[in-house]
């Protein structure tokens, strides 16, 4: 655990020493629970934004008794997962302020997802657990937000996005995703 911690803050002081002004850095709450780094161009009117966290774990632990699985489970078509993993996303965004509340911006992008997996597999659909398999998951995905940068306060920035994620590998799926953060903002 203390080996993940040093690898996280060597990246962001790395990402901030590399990007430096126009960057923001804070955690987004949600699904997937994030650490978020955002690099804003072109005077605020476009960003790149990665995240790097977990996820799945509203929907994730159940229990395994005697072959018959019970508890929150997440089933798509053979296979039920085990529990969340790690996500790294990054998208795209273009930003519009409001007219009459210029520190508000909607803002819309594209991007992707990659996951880890961890799931139980069910191989001849009986409902018996036959075997616990690890992979990737891969796909696109795209996010619409709102973001709230304070005049008084402009390295604080409040936001709330909403994400469909469509998972391509191993099997297509459509999940949607909710997230409210706050982020620090270099100048």
């Amino acid at each position: 655990m203390c080996k993940k911690n040093l690898i996280i803050l060597s990246f962001l002081f790395i990402s901030t020493g590399i990007f430096g002004q126009n960057m923001g850095v804070g955690l987004r709450l949600g699904d997937p629970l994030a650490i978020s780094f955002k690099k804003y161009m072109n005077g605020r009117k476009n960003a790149v934004e990665f995240n790097l966290g977990s996820y799945g774990y509203m929907y994730g632990y159940g229990r395994y008794n005697n072959g018959i699985y019970s508890g929150r489970y997440r089933y798509y078509k053979d296979y039920y997962y085990k529990q969340g993993g790690v996500v790294i996303m990054g998208n795209y965004l273009w930003h519009k302020p409001f007219k009459k509340a210029n520190e508000v911006s909607l803002y819309v992008g594209v991007g992707g997802q990659l996951r880890t997996l961890n799931y139980l597999k069910d191989d001849d659909r009986n409902g018996y657990y036959d075997r616990e398999v690890s992979g990737i998951g891969i796909g696109p995905d795209g996010v619409i937000g709102i973001e709230w940068i304070p005049k008084e306060i402009p390295e604080i920035g409040l936001f709330l996005d909403t994400r469909v994620y469509l998972e391509v590998i191993p099997q297509p799926w459509i999940i949607p995703q909710v997230g409210v953060g706050v982020r620090y903002n270099f100048k």
